[in-house]
């Protein structure tokens, strides 16, 4: 639903009125406005907003929420919240960040896996959790898929490249 569109609209009637007069080449002048609503339809579309608000605002809210909220990864009750069908909003979320909601929320999870394997001698398992990831054996198997590397050898490694502090 885009609403009534005054040009869309106008290109209808011009359109009823053409066919009903059949000019020379009426045919290639009906294909031409035909091509004409599409677009425009489709460009209504793209660019509609739900509810009112613009469309990077829901997205931005969606990823803030699938940031922040990692316990609370019900993606049906997070398109609920902004209002719309769980396929609507993932098919919008896609098309705006090329990644669906899972996607673009797993990686959310191993950036900040990957933040506290830099940043702090917590145990991988404790991470793992941290992250919202029940199993270290699927975190592991995520995280040297996105790195390289497995967390242990990513860890070590790291240590290593880190110079000492001498005092």
């Amino acid at each position: 639903h885009i609403g009534l569109r005054d040009d869309i609209l106008d290109l209808f009637l011009n359109s009823i009125e053409l066919s009903r007069n059949e000019p020379p080449h009426y045919q290639l002048l009906l294909g031409t406005m035909a091509m004409q609503a599409i677009a425009r339809l489709l460009s209504a579309l793209k660019h509609k907003s739900h509810e009112g608000r613009p469309i990077p605002e829901i997205i931005r809210e969606a990823k803030r929420w699938l940031v922040c909220e990692p316990a609370r990864q019900n993606l049906d009750h997070l398109a609920l919240r902004l209002n719309m069908s769980y396929n609507a909003f993932r098919r919008l979320f896609k098309a705006e960040t090329g990644f669906s909601p899972r996607q673009f929320a797993l990686e959310a999870k191993l950036r900040k896996a990957t933040e506290l394997l830099e940043r702090t001698d917590m145990p991988i398992l404790q991470s793992a959790e941290q992250c919202d990831i029940e199993s270290v054996y699927y975190f592991s198997r995520l995280f040297k898929k996105k790195n390289g590397l497995a967390p242990y050898a990513f860890r070590r490694l790291r240590a290593k490249s880190i110079p000492a502090c001498t005092v």
